[in-house]
């Protein structure tokens, strides 16, 4: 059964859920401890539910296997690239120049 909750919905799309926009702001603000970091130690643990419709469950799974292979390997720049492809509109919300932040964050929540 897919979950119809709207913020769910905008994740589904390919889109960036309101409430992850919302701790873009804070890290722009400065009002998140870590900025960017924060943002993607927050979204890690998420990311199994926010499965673009484009994939199905199997599919997904292997993309988020190829997520935790660039992970582990410390391969920022592939990550990052996986990022942009999977969720580019999230990527456009957060600076380039702290988009490594992010990524370092996201690894930080997977070990």
């Amino acid at each position: 059964m897919m979950n119809t909750h709207p913020a769910h919905s905008r994740a589904l799309l390919g889109g960036c859920p309101r409430y992850v926009k919302g701790w873009c702001c804070k890290a722009r603000e400065r009002t998140l401890r870590r900025g960017y970091r924060d943002v993607g130690y927050l979204l890690a643990p998420k990311l199994r539910a926010f499965r673009p419709e484009r994939f199905g469950p199997r599919t997904w799974a292997r993309q988020l296997g190829r997520l935790s292979r660039h992970l582990q390997a410390a391969d920022e720049a592939a990550a990052l690239g996986w990022f942009a492809e999977i969720y580019p509109q999230l990527m456009a919300v957060i600076p380039a120049g702290d988009q490594q932040q992010f990524v370092a964050g996201v690894r930080e929540r997977q070990r």
